[in-house]
């Protein structure tokens, strides 16, 4: 069947394979390894499939730069790869309302970021080894160094050079 124009008719019904250059519904086009959704005039998605499985997820707003993407689960949302890369000209957001943010190896924590009464506690496996409230550090174990060189005052209850320690009296 070749026609020129528009065919009128009911539903199209297919028991075989059938094959065409480009097919347009409503505002999505399919064409070839791409498939094109228009919001409005200046607003398109468009999902291109490349070689070797890539797929191209581009969002276009030319009238206010606001075509951002949002995904959304209703329970976990996994992002796998061999190399997963977050490149962002702004800010990189980690929002995370249980207030832990973990850092893992192959399932293992290693390390995690806490939110405890909007002070951040940071963690190095399981174990809580600073807790930064404000412009304020408090380490929970030893301090291994170079040299400490301070602009302002050190103050302890003891120091120790060697086997000579200073303790306030």
């Amino acid at each position: 069947l070749t026609s020129v124009g528009t065919i009128g008719c009911g539903a199209i019904t297919s028991t075989g394979d059938s094959s065409m250059n480009q097919l347009t519904v409503d505002d999505i086009v399919l064409n070839g390894k791409v498939i094109t959704m228009t919001g409005s005039a200046d607003d398109t998605v468009t999902f291109t499939v490349g070689t070797n499985g890539t797929l191209n997820i581009v969002t276009t707003d030319t009238a206010a730069a606001a075509a951002n993407i949002t995904i959304t689960a209703d329970g976990t949302a996994e992002l796998a790869g061999t190399t997963v890369t977050l490149n962002s000209s702004g800010d990189i957001v980690l929002d995370a309302d249980d207030g832990d943010i973990f850092l893992k190896d192959s399932g293992t924590t290693y390390g995690s970021l806490t939110n405890s009464s909007g002070n951040l506690i940071l963690k190095s496996g399981t174990t809580a080894a600073a807790t930064f409230t404000g412009a304020n550090v408090v380490f929970a174990g030893t301090i291994d160094s170079g040299a400490i060189i301070s602009t302002g005052a050190i103050q302890g209850t003891s120091f120790t050079d060697g086997t000579a320690t200073m303790s306030r009296g």
